[in-house]
């Protein structure tokens, strides 16, 4: 899975992401990763406190969203 251009047609640093999940277990989960190198990265993940958390790793920094919500159900989907 790769996409070569990033934002809207007027924004490249606005975009959306948008999935179903369904946990199968409580604690650390990565949800999508990826990048070009260790220094420029995307992470969407739940954290070990169940936690949704968006992490976007560059050269020049780093920016992250975490919620304050948990997910700790196991037997329910979330659309995010």
């Amino acid at each position: 899975l790769s996409r070569s251009v990033w934002g809207t047609d007027t924004d490249d640093t606005k975009f959306t992401v948008s999935c179903w999940i369904k946990r199968g277990q409580l604690g650390k989960q990565y949800i999508i990763e990826g990048g070009p190198d260790s220094s420029n990265q995307a992470i969407f993940q739940i954290t070990a406190a169940n936690e949704i958390d968006w992490i976007m790793l560059t050269s020049s920094g780093l920016a992250r969203l975490t919620t304050n919500r948990v997910f700790t159900q196991t037997d329910t989907w979330f659309k995010r």
